[in-house]
């Protein structure tokens, strides 16, 4: 974590001159608060009446200094003088109270007690962006995100790399566009996340259907990090979407060449290969992914399809029933799964086999009109 800039030193020393606007000050008091009267804090700035917590603050720092806890004592006096500005008889007392509990200084000067109080306060945040990260890495996506909320807003510690941190989380949920946003903002921060965090936000922008921005980040991917297979299979993504199948193709080719083990690179290239029209090379790319990986979902799922359309459809039920039968849960690829089992099992007239593909079709996306009237005519050519 870089040092704390002369910009924050001489925020809290306005602060305690008393001449930032409110807002500021309010933010500094619940920061500083939060580490020894937490509680009473909530409630004090919701009734805002911040003058009486923080004389009771300043009472309460009198025990924490007999007690030799220096940095809630610190917290405390922050609490005190900045909230009683300008009345003398309490910053006296604030300042009799760093003496009591540190008597060899004799006298602390202005300059001592800021940077005291930039300590306990910037250890309050280090230690609420642990808990983020710890969050995060439970599983508990609310707590975490509202913890990496709290350090971003306090914007005490100036760490860009706070941004690249919270838009991870966003991701996760699907949340694209904030994502998007706090990338951007570590980045004009000059957070140095190198190749990755435009190949991150490059990513954010392909889900937002933004395939032009995406092709930007790319391609400062690329040029950041010329041997990332990854960056050249994402870049070739942005370029399918933009029906460049030419330049998809090359760089899924050069993204293979890096790294030629990888399962989703074939498959993603078969996906190009299909949307060119260029279904053989599409199939023997689905081969090459399920020799890597023989059981991968969305490849059979992919495969399936192909067979599907092309009217093969002994092939396209044995893709079709290993996906299903490996499923994890159910999702819009195990949908379509299932819808075009269903239709190959409708024009077989096996009915009842296809009204089993179609209910489970419609517990996916109930409101398919499609899914609808076909189960809709299997039930009348099952009841003639």
């Amino acid at each position: 974590m870089r040092e704390v800039s002369s910009q924050i030193r001489q925020e809290i020393q306005e602060i305690v001159a008393g001449t930032l606007p409110d807002r500021q000050t309010r933010l500094a008091f619940r920061a500083a608060a939060f580490s020894s009267e937490p509680n009473l804090a909530y409630e004090i700035v919701i009734d805002g009446s911040p003058r009486e917590f923080a004389i009771h603050v300043v009472d309460k720092a009198i025990g924490y200094g007999q007690m030799q806890n220096r940095e809630l004592a610190i917290v405390a006096v922050l609490v005190g003088v900045v909230q009683i500005t300008g009345e003398d008889h309490i910053k006296t007392r604030a300042f009799a109270i760093i003496r009591q509990i540190d008597p060899s200084k004799g006298k602390v000067t202005l300059e001592e007690l800021i940077g005291l109080i930039i300590a306990a306060v910037v250890r309050t945040e280090l230690n609420r962006l642990s808990a983020a990260i710890y969050l995060h890495k439970q599983g508990k996506l609310a707590e975490a995100l509202e913890q990496y909320t709290l350090v971003i807003n306090n914007d005490l510690l100036q760490e860009p790399g706070i941004y690249a941190l919270r838009a991870e989380l966003f991701m996760t949920i699907g949340a694209y566009q904030e994502a998007a946003a706090d990338f951007t903002k570590a980045i004009q921060r000059r957070f140095e996340g190198g190749a990755t965090i435009y190949l991150e936000r490059g990513k954010a922008y392909r889900h937002m259907n933004s395939p032009h921005a995406a092709l930007k980040d790319f391609n400062e991917a690329i040029r950041r990090e010329p041997k990332s297979a990854l960056a050249y299979h994402c870049r070739a993504m942005a370029y399918r979407s933009l029906k460049d199948y030419r330049r998809a193709l090359e760089d899924h080719n050069e993204a293979i060449t890096l790294q030629p083990h990888a399962v989703d690179f074939y498959y993603q290239r078969g996906r190009t290969h299909k949307r060119a029209k260029q279904f053989d090379l599409a199939l023997a790319d689905y081969k090459k992914a399920l020799k890597i990986q023989p059981n991968h979902i969305d490849v059979h799922i992919s495969r399936g399809t192909l067979y599907f359309e092309h009217q093969r459809d002994e092939e396209a039920l044995r893709d079709y029933d290993i996906a299903i039968a490996h499923a994890p849960a159910l999702n819009d690829s195990i949908f379509v799964a299932h819808k075009n089992r269903g239709m190959i099992h409708y024009y077989r007239g096996y009915y009842q086999r296809a009204i089993d593909d179609f209910d489970v079709a419609l517990r996916i996306k109930p409101r398919d009109d499609d899914t609808r009237l076909c189960r809709a005519s299997a039930l009348r050519r099952l009841h003639r």
